[in-house]
């Protein structure tokens, strides 16, 4: 299904910043029609490990859910 909407979310080493986010979204919309994208801008994070399990416990009836790691430009405003 190609998605009516784009949700995308730049994250640099803030996980307690997008877990929230996240679960707004999933709690409080029907997503059905809709992607959501996290771009990582330091995967390499401690906490980048429990970003990408969050992704992947996002459930299914999201258009998709992607986990994009980008480490080769540095902050939220380049992704």
């Amino acid at each position: 299904m190609k998605p009516k909407l784009t949700i995308g979310m730049a994250n640099y080493d803030d996980y307690l910043g997008c877990w929230p986010t996240i679960q707004a979204l999933r709690l409080g919309n029907d997503l059905r029609e809709c992607e959501l994208i996290v771009i990582d801008n330091k995967p390499d994070a401690p906490s980048s490990d429990a970003l990408r399990t969050l992704m992947n416990w996002v459930p299914s009836g999201l258009a998709s859910v992607k986990y994009v790691p980008a480490a080769e430009v540095v902050g939220t405003s380049a992704p």
